[in-house]
C-alpha cells in the first residue's frame, strides 16, 4: 500500500495531467513535485542548470483545478533556487494561458534582482 504522501503526489500529478501532458508536448519535460511544507509545484526542466517552477499566482498549487486562481512562473538558476531570475503572473487558469505564460517566462530572460539594481 502506497504511504500517504506517494497517494497525496499521485493525487497531485492527475489533477495537473493535462499541464504536464502539453508541457512535455512542448519538448518542456515536467513533473509534479513536493517543494516543502506541504506546497507542490509544477517543475519544467528547460535547459542545463536551469528549471521553472510553476505555481498557483495566490500560493503553491492548488490541490483541486476549481481552486486554481491562476498562475505564477518563475525561472531559476539550479544553483541559486531561492530568487527567481524572472517572475511572471496571470490570473488565466486554463492550460493554453499556462502555455503562453511559460513561453512568455523563457522568451525573458534575466530580469535584474533587487540587489542588483543600482550596481
Amino acid at each position: 500500500m502506497p504511504s500517504r504522501f506517494a497517494h497525496g503526489m499521485a493525487v497531485g500529478a492527475a489533477t495537473y495531467a493535462p499541464e504536464i501532458a502539453a508541457l512535455d508536448a512542448a519538448g518542456l519535460p515536467t513533473t509534479f513535485l513536493h517543494t516543502g511544507g506541504g506546497c507542490t509545484a509544477l517543475q519544467v526542466r528547460c535547459a542545463p542548470g536551469r528549471h521553472l517552477l510553476i505555481t498557483d499566482t495566490q500560493d503553491s498549487l492548488a490541490w483541486s483545478r476549481d481552486a486554481q486562481q491562476g498562475w505564477a512562473v518563475g525561472a531559476y538558476r539550479d544553483d541559486a533556487a531561492e530568487e527567481p531570475e524572472s517572475f511572471h503572473t496571470t490570473n488565466d487558469s486554463t492550460t493554453p494561458a499556462l502555455l503562453t505564460l511559460v513561453q512568455h517566462t523563457l522568451r525573458s530572460g534575466r530580469q535584474p534582482r533587487a540587489q542588483d539594481r543600482g550596481r
